[in-house]
């Protein structure tokens, strides 16, 4: 016989039930980021990098792995991929300068 222990302090909540912010935390956990990735520059020398255009479209569906802007960081141009697959939602301008790490954009499934 399984004795199931039914306290009720100790059973989650459905997620309807949850407070707001553990839902937006859950959701925005599950929207990946674009990132300009901390190894494009590969000293704390170079100057900053400039988002220098946008090769998908706001709003466009992209696929993991498919290359969405590019980014200049001193001489070089370097293309930013999508983490993941979905609606690509664009956080940062054209030729708005970034820093390493930072967050360019988001993809909603």
């Amino acid at each position: 016989m399984i004795q199931i222990n039914a306290d009720p302090d100790s059973m989650p909540l459905p997620a309807s039930r949850r407070p707001l912010f553990e839902r937006l935390e859950a959701r925005e956990a599950a929207m990946p980021d674009v990132r300009v990735s901390e190894n494009l520059w590969s000293t704390g020398m170079l100057p900053e990098g400039i988002l220098e255009r946008w090769i998908v479209q706001d709003g466009a569906r992209v696929q993991a792995g498919e290359a969405v802007a590019a980014v200049r960081i001193g001489e070089a141009l370097h293309d930013i991929v999508s983490p993941a697959g979905g609606r690509l939602e664009v956080m940062a301008c054209a030729s708005e300068v970034v820093d390493p790490g930072c967050i360019i954009a988001e993809v909603h499934a």
